[in-house]
């Protein structure tokens, strides 16, 4: 794209400020260079994923800290 064809920047703020129009948000994530999701995440959904992606990293980390203590020993 040349700068001649770029849209001016008010055209790209144009009508922003009264905007109530909400996006999701993608979520992204891997484990090692095989697995790999992503999900989208609606607005209104947002706290309820974050509370049960929560719980699944603390069950992680659970786990993770029990095999390290037990390699410790």
């Amino acid at each position: 794209m040349s700068e001649a064809d770029a849209p001016a920047a008010d055209e790209l703020t144009e009508g922003s400020a009264s905007s109530t129009q909400e996006f999701p948000c993608l979520m992204r994530a891997e484990y090692g260079r095989k697995f790999k999701i992503s999900t989208l995440i609606h607005p209104d959904d947002t706290d309820k994923f974050l509370e049960r992606y929560a719980g699944v990293v603390k069950r992680c980390a659970d786990v993770l800290f029990q095999t390290t203590a037990e390699g410790a020993e």
